[in-house]
């Protein structure tokens, strides 16, 4: 009977592997900076979004005002 090869570790188990040496240091500043960057992330889409609302906002009212609607 052949002998299955073994499985290739994930890059996830490769990450877990190689930070088992990184010390409690690294492990505190590898956590502020992903929360760092995902907070940035956010703040981003968000002022995005509220830009496109603030535009169609802007859009609805000039449309209204030019169709005569408003007397």
């Amino acid at each position: 009977m052949k002998k299955k090869a073994p499985l290739k570790p994930t890059p996830k188990a490769r990450i877990l592997r190689s930070s088992k040496h990184r010390g409690y240091g690294d492990l505190i500043s590898s956590i502020f900076s992903l929360n760092t960057k995902m907070v940035q992330r956010v703040a981003t889409v968000a002022n995005q979004s509220l830009v496109l609302r603030n535009w169609m906002i802007g859009a609805y009212i000039v449309e209204f005002a030019t169709a005569g609607m408003d007397q």
